[in-house]
């Protein structure tokens, strides 16, 4: 489950860092100019939603380890 967190993990930076070169740089915001940003705007909460998984599930094994171990 460790590896699942971890592919979420690289998951959410992977959205975070399409956010931010969509949003806030020359490049990125002239490749999105005829939807207004609307993909980049959206990876970002989408990014946090990954984030947020990967942190409940190294927690949940992280408990259920540690339960085993008793």
């Amino acid at each position: 489950m460790n590896l699942f967190a971890a592919l979420l993990m690289i998951a959410a930076i992977a959205c975070e860092v399409f956010s931010y070169w969509g949003l806030n740089t020359v490049s990125g915001r002239s490749v999105f100019d005829e939807m207004a940003g609307m993909i980049p705007l959206t990876a970002a909460p989408v990014g946090f939603c990954f984030a947020a998984g990967a942190v409940v599930v190294w927690w949940r094994n992280r408990r259920a380890k540690k339960d085993l171990s008793r």
